[in-house]
Parts: structure tokens; C-alpha cells; sequence
């Protein structure tokens, strides 16, 4: 099955969040290390490309803005998200992640996580419908208990949602 990237454009800030820049131009949101704060993507359909049968995973692009090299850790990041049906209201399904960042991982480098819990998958085979309208709110928690990295960490203002393809030929399956 062939996998299509679909891109998710920043909407607005979260919470705590700042604005910030990955580089010179990339635009970023940053989150201090006690902060909670983060994102909301702009809602979305279901892609119809998308084969509703398999999982689906949700990335984003994170980094350490600036400041001394720190030890490895984790950042608890929290993703909402919101699936609105023409039939049914709508319903927010939290989900809370754990990524661990590197010792000494460099400043201004990104590293590409799926935001994916193996226990609690965000995009299940069958979650979505056609006609769903999905929203997403991407938070690090850093007043978590299991959020130990002391830095503030940097989002980049777009997500990212890999999912399978519908087969629409007898070479792609």
C-alpha cells in the first residue's frame, strides 16, 4: 500500500506556548520545561484517499530552541482529538505519549516522533468516517510527573498524518 503524507497547518497557540522559529525561517512554538502549552492544527476531512481500514500516524517535528546541552529525558505530550460526525456530536479522545529526546541532542535540530501511544493507537483502523471532521491539539505537559527533560522544547508549527492509500488498481495491493 502506498503512503500518502498529509500535512497539517498550524491554526493557533495552546496555552503557554510562544512563538518561536527553527532556524531563521521555520516557524515554531516554544514550550518551557514546567509549561504547559502547544498547538491546534486546522480541522480536516477525511482525506478520501484514505484507507480507512488501516492505522494511520500522526508526526511532528521537535527540537531544543537553545541553551547548554542537557542529559536525555522525556517530554509528556498530550494530543486531543476532536472527531465530529454529521451524526453524532462531537468527541474529544485525549491521549497522552512519552518521546524520549537524546542526551545532548543538538540545538535547532529537529527530530521527526510519531506522536503515536502503542497502547493507545491515535488513528485506529475504523476511527475515522467519511464525512468526520477532525481537529487536533498537540500539548507538551510538562507539569507531568513523567516529563523529566529539563529544557524547553520547540514544536514546529506543522503536523503531519502518513495513512495507506486506497487500492485503486491491481499493482498497488
Amino acid at each position: 500500500m502506498p503512503l500518502v503524507r498529509f500535512e497539517l497547518p498550524f491554526d493557533r497557540i495552546y496555552s503557554a506556548a510562544s512563538n518561536g522559529a527553527l532556524g531563521t525561517a521555520i516557524p515554531a512554538l516554544t514550550i518551557t520545561a514546567a509549561g504547559t502549552g502547544g498547538l491546534y492544527t486546522t480541522p480536516f476531512r477525511t482525506p478520501l484517499d484514505m484507507d480507512r481500514s488501516r492505522e494511520a500516524h500522526l508526526y511532528a517535528a521537535l527540537y531544543k530552541p537553545s541553551g547548554a546541552l542537557v542529559p536525555a529525558g522525556f517530554v509528556a505530550i498530550q494530543v486531543v482529538r476532536t472527531i465530529a460526525r454529521p451524526d453524532l456530536a462531537a468527541a474529544d479522545l485525549p491521549t497522552t505519549t512519552f518521546l524520549e529526546i537524546p542526551a545532548n541532542h543538538p540545538n535547532n535540530t529537529p527530530i521527526y516522533f510519531d506522536l503515536e501511544d502503542p497502547l493507545d493507537p491515535l488513528f485506529p483502523p475504523g476511527i475515522l468516517q467519511p464525512d468526520d471532521l477532525v481537529g487536533l491539539r498537540v500539548a507538551r505537559l510538562g507539569a507531568n510527573p513523567g516529563d523529566d527533560w529539563a529544557s524547553t522544547l520547540g514544536i514546529v508549527t506543522m503536523l503531519w498524518l502518513e495513512y495507506s492509500e486506497n487500492c485503486r488498481g491491481a499493482f498497488c495491493c
